[in-house]
């Protein structure tokens, strides 16, 4: 059986009462008139503590449209069998690759936070699988130079682990 994630933005205001500390705060250093708080800003130590194991900080290079991991969470490192700190989105095993782009490239084009939920689909049911919390980073405060993720509901491990099998099952049946 081959899953797939399907994902959707959702209103800020589903946003979880705990997730609003980090919200406030990256509101809160943000200059005025700028959509974002540059990275040498923002205190990873601000991120409420856990969030940390599933969060990312990426940098964004808008002439290559390319994202460049600076921080990966340590509770993503079994998950996605390796550490990306360092790597980039293209780096990741295929059907992620493409759900990172497809997630992260709205906040870039929005220039403003979002909120996304994923679910999972075995083709006849959906199954609702986790919600990430994406804000803007801007060096400029024009345009996006990052993003920071931190999971809010935290994946569900029985169908990421099926996620997981079912593509690498999917990608070894194709070489």
């Amino acid at each position: 059986m081959v899953l797939t994630v399907n994902v959707e933005e959702r209103p800020l205001s589903e946003i979880p009462a705990n997730a609003l500390p980090f919200l406030d705060y990256w509101r809160s250093i943000a200059p005025e008139g700028a959509i974002a708080p540059a990275w040498h800003d923002f205190d990873m130590l601000r991120v409420p503590a856990e969030y940390l194991p599933t969060a990312v900080v990426v940098d964004f290079n808008p002439s290559q449209h390319n994202y460049h991991y600076r921080y990966w969470g340590s509770g993503l490192t079994g998950i996605f069998q390796g550490d990306f700190t360092g790597k980039t989105f293209d780096d990741l095993p295929p059907p992620f690759s493409y759900i990172s782009y497809q997630t992260y490239d709205p906040v870039v084009q929005r220039k403003r936070p979002c909120l996304i939920h994923f679910n999972i689909s075995d083709g006849a049911t959906e199954t609702s699988f986790q919600d990430a919390l994406r804000v803007p980073l801007s060096d400029d405060g024009i345009d996006v130079s990052g993003v920071i993720s931190i999971i809010v509901q935290l994946y569900r491990k029985h169908e990421m682990d099926q996620l997981v099998e079912s593509q690498m099952s999917e990608i070894l049946a194709e070489s």
